[in-house]
């Protein structure tokens, strides 16, 4: 036993990691908007659903950060099963970072004992910029690891996600822009 904790820790301790931080948007309105962060969730009510969302923090200061969400989906029956499918658009802005997203959401339901589960994939297009035009942080253009431009590189997004839902009780997991660079 304890040589295979001793293998085990070395296995753990060889193998390359890696852990990269994700900015979602900063929300306190998850509980109406339950589609910004997770596809499991597109066509979980009985029509069609859109919902708009937007948050804007420390008004009258420059640079404050600021949140617009669009989500519609709808449910919809195939092949005897139910589906959902929907769409997400995305701003956030926080400083000199802006974020842009636009994702198709795609769950398939299921009746699972009194509620309804849903698990989803969502695909689109994000973008992340840097505004550094505005920065006046630091003089020495000669370091290459300081941003020098306002690059906006576009990336593929996918995002996973489970939904169950009764008519008292919601419960989710989801794992949001998997692919962000």
């Amino acid at each position: 036993m304890a040589r295979m904790k001793k293998l085990l820790l070395i296995v753990i301790a060889i193998l390359p990691w890696s852990l990269m931080g994700q900015n979602l948007p900063h929300s306190t309105l998850f509980q109406y908007n339950h589609m910004m962060v997770n596809p499991g969730y597109a066509g979980m009510n009985d029509g069609i659903t859109v919902n708009t969302v937007v948050r804007n923090q420390w008004m009258g200061f420059e640079g404050a950060p600021n949140t617009q969400n669009f989500n519609a989906h709808m449910p919809f029956k195939m092949f005897g099963a139910r589906h959902g499918v929907g769409l997400t658009l995305m701003n956030d802005e926080a400083g000199y970072e802006t974020n842009i997203a636009i994702a198709l959401n795609y769950a398939f339901q299921k009746e699972i004992a009194d509620g309804k589960m849903g698990i989803g994939v969502g695909l689109g297009f994000a973008s992340q910029s840097l505004n550094t035009t505005q920065w006046n942080a630091y003089s020495d253009a000669n370091d290459a690891l300081v941003p020098t431009g306002d690059d906006q590189p576009i990336y593929f997004d996918l995002s996973l996600g489970g939904f169950y839902k009764t008519d008292n009780l919601y419960f989710g997991l989801s794992f949001v822009h998997l692919t962000q660079p």
